[in-house]
């Protein structure tokens, strides 16, 4: 069913772009045509483009470990293939992209993802445009992996660890914008999301479809400010009722984007999330059933930035989020995750940049939304990453690069924590 959707979606949109005037498609850009910024300069008047990357990285702990960590090198190999497909009011795009991981010395060797994404945009008018994208997703791993471990006074020991395992993830997502008046605007999104894992115990408390609603009015009360109204309806369908909980959220917000300077712009978006629960049972260790109803829970949902280009060669960005997300926590339905972000990118030279990227993010699982009666406490859990990558142009379509990646996670959870560093050299290339 779900590769059905998938293929009838592309079916409609490649009909879509290829109808109307005669059914000839244009090749290339459409020099003052709607979507022309779409495309890099790089490859515009090209309908295929293929393209390709390669890495090697040391990874010093694959299996994010507390203990027992195992370091290893891997080779991640990368071809792309993009098409697109561009005309004065329209632009269709689809891309696909494999991605092997060759370790050296782990028992299976492999790692594979296929993606795929699609993208059309079409104007009707200059008040009316739709958007769709659809992004897909096939992870392979492998399901079980052992190893052998040294440990003082026990000696060698074996350790067999449990990866995500095989897994689809798909999002589908239309838009409508509607320009009303030149000030004021609205948009209207449908977005599907579904993730499904292969192994039957992650399943449980990893399969899940989620379907949401919202719509937005922006009106622009000055040069420099915008005004933001959100309205957003969230539907969560868990496959498996008998670990996770469904759940249907409505998201009320206001916001504003405005220019303080023309080298300092913000956006603040506020409101509240009420998030009910469906009726569940719950058991507890003495074999006691509990019928858990009427489960609300409200939190505040934020979403700030503040962008600063210090000067030609940097720019910043800085932003904060605190919203309800899913987990797959079975101990709790829901957590409450407050996110903080920082990304700088610096071009030296016009061959030589650099980019670095920092987040931190808090959550927090709130006993009063505990799956069990166990549970007597609050839990925690704060993630740090980040990513220092440094770009080199070796020609106008090829470029290498060399980066690290740190990832700290504290848990509450037993086994949830870890730190791992990722350092690694590659080399990308667009034919």
């Amino acid at each position: 069913m779900k590769w059905t959707v998938v293929l009838a979606v592309a079916a409609v949109m490649t009909a879509l772009a290829v109808s109307a005037e005669g059914a000839q498609i244009v090749y290339g850009p459409v020099l003052g045509g709607a979507y022309d910024e779409l495309l890099p300069v790089l490859v515009r008047g090209r309908t295929f483009v293929p393209s390709f990357k390669t890495r090697l990285e040391y990874d010093d702990n694959i299996f994010t470990e507390e203990r027992d960590t195992v370091a290893q090198w891997k080779l991640v190999i990368e071809p792309k293939l993009d098409l697109h497909i561009l005309r004065e009011t329209t632009y269709f795009g689809l891309s696909y992209q494999y991605s092997l991981q060759i370790y050296k010395d782990r028992d299976p060797k492999t790692d594979q993802s296929h993606d795929a994404t699609l993208t059309f945009n079409h104007k009707f008018s200059e008040r009316v445009e739709i958007r769709v994208r659809d992004i897909y997703r096939r992870m392979f791993e492998p399901e079980l992996v052992e190893a052998t471990v040294e440990e003082a006074l026990v000696g060698e020991r074996v350790v067999t660890r449990r990866l995500r395992n095989d897994r689809d993830y798909n999002v589908f997502s239309p838009t409508v914008i509607v320009g009303i008046t030149p000030k004021l605007g609205a948009s209207v999104t449908y977005e599907n999301l579904w993730v499904d894992y292969e192994d039957p115990e992650v399943s449980l408390t990893g399969d899940y479809m989620e379907n949401s609603g919202s719509a937005a009015a922006n009106y622009t009360l000055s040069q420099k400010t915008t005004l933001t109204f959100l309205y957003r309806y969230q539907d969560v369908d868990y496959d498996t009722d008998a670990v996770k909980v469904d759940s249907t959220s409505n998201i009320f917000s206001v916001g504003a984007t405005h220019e303080f300077s023309p080298t300092l712009s913000g956006t603040l978006q506020a409101g509240v999330e009420q998030r009910d629960f469906a009726d569940f049972t719950r058991t507890a260790e003495d074999g006691t059933e509990e019928v858990v109803t009427g489960q609300t829970q409200t939190a505040p949902y934020i979403n700030a930035s503040l962008q600063a280009p210090l000067s030609e060669t940097i720019s910043t960005q800085v932003g904060y989020t605190y919203r309800i997300t899913e987990t797959t926590e079975a101990a709790f339905l829901s957590q409450e995750l407050q996110s903080v972000y920082l990304g700088i990118s610096q071009s030296f030279t016009d061959r030589f940049s650099a980019t670095f990227n920092a987040t931190l993010d808090f959550g927090e699982f709130n006993v009063d939304q505990a799956r069990y009666p166990e549970t007597q406490s609050n839990f925690d859990e704060q993630t740090i990453e980040f990513a220092l990558v440094f770009r080199y142009a070796l020609s106008s379509n090829w470029h290498t690069e060399a980066g690290w990646r740190f990832t700290d996670s504290d848990s509450d959870f037993p086994g949830q924590s870890y730190r791992r560093n990722r350092t690694f050299l590659g080399v990308s290339a667009i034919f």
